[in-house]
Order: C-alpha cells, then sequence, then structure tokens
C-alpha cells in the first residue's frame, strides 16, 4: 500500500469535523523532517523487520512488564 492510499483510507475513517481540524494543522503547522541519519535507517528496518517477523507485544502487555 503507498502513502498515499494509506491516508485515503484513513480519510475516509474521518468525520467532517476531525478531516477539517488535521486539514487545518496540516497547513497552519507544516513538518519539517531532518533527514534520517544511517543509523537512524538501519534501526527502523531492524524494527520493520521485527514488526514483519510477529515479534511485538500490545500496549496492555508493555506497560504490565513495565509494573504501570
Amino acid at each position: 500500500m503507498t502513502a498515499k492510499q494509506a491516508l485515503l483510507e484513513l480519510v475516509e475513517t474521518m468525520s467532517e469535523e476531525e478531516a477539517e481540524e488535521v486539514l487545518v494543522q496540516l497547513r497552519e503547522d507544516p513538518v519539517d523532517y531532518d533527514p534520517l541519519t544511517p543509523e537512524e535507517e538501519a534501526q527502523l528496518a531492524e524494527s520493520r523487520a521485527a514488526v514483519a517477523a510477529g515479534d511485538t507485544v500490545s500496549a496492555n502487555e508493555h506497560f504490565r512488564r513495565l509494573n504501570v
């Protein structure tokens, strides 16, 4: 799925009011990301591989492990 397809699907789930809020925020405060460093790219690839392998836990399990 492309980024545009994912955005379109997300927009379809929003109410008109939610979409308007997001649109206003994007227009008023655009995000300017710095490029990822090679180390960050490697960490991202490692994380994506872990998710693809199913090496994840739910948020509830994560907080349970932290005793939160």
